[in-house]
């Protein structure tokens, strides 16, 4: 998280976090179709506390569902070959 940034909430009342580390996780979680706090500490190399405020803005954004036990996220983003970016379902 960018130390500036450090406290502070968005307009959701969600911590800040650095807008390049939040697209990073978009494509990651676009590319591989998974989404985990753990997922995103290992491929990121980021801590706990940042990954979980990422894992709760891609929820609040409707990118990725709510988490259901055992039961991998549902991952409402995926690549789109022909328009070269991601597509976003709406579920």
């Amino acid at each position: 998280m960018n130390k500036s940034n450090q406290g502070k909430l968005s307009p959701n009342n969600l911590p800040l976090i650095d807008n390049a580390l939040y697209e990073k996780a978009v494509m990651l979680i676009t590319q591989k179709q998974a989404a985990s706090t753990s997922f995103l500490q290992r491929n990121l190399d980021i801590g706990y506390d940042d990954a979980a405020i990422l894992i709760n803005r891609l929820e609040n954004d409707g990118l990725i569902g709510k988490a259901d036990g055992i039961h991998k996220r549902a991952i409402f983003v995926s690549v789109d070959a022909k328009l070269g970016g991601a597509s976003y379902e709406n579920r």
